[in-house]
């Protein structure tokens, strides 16, 4: 499966990731704006992926591209049973 991925920034420096394949959009990693602490570190929001295509390393992708391309992703320490598992996955 090829993924493609796009950035949208909002007015207060707020991202979303995006990753599609085709022209479905499957998931997405939106992140804080830049913090002052630990090399302007972003905490990740929320991670979202299309149902069908769980447990796919779709979310572990967007993590990826997010570390690849500067955004320093860093993980909320509130999470999901589900997210805290992703968390665990991850690493950092």
């Amino acid at each position: 499966m090829k993924l493609e991925f796009g950035i949208i920034e909002d007015a207060i420096g707020r991202s979303t990731i995006l990753v599609r394949t085709g022209t479905e959009v499957i998931g997405s990693l939106k992140l804080t704006a830049p913090r002052g602490f630990q090399d302007n570190a972003r905490l990740v929001l929320m991670v979202q992926v299309e149902e069908t295509y769980r447990r796919k390393g779709i979310a572990t992708a967007l993590w990826s591209f997010a570390k690849n391309n500067g955004f320093n992703p860093v993980h909320e320490l509130e999470q999901t049973k589900d997210g805290k598992a992703w968390a665990q996955a991850v690493g950092d």
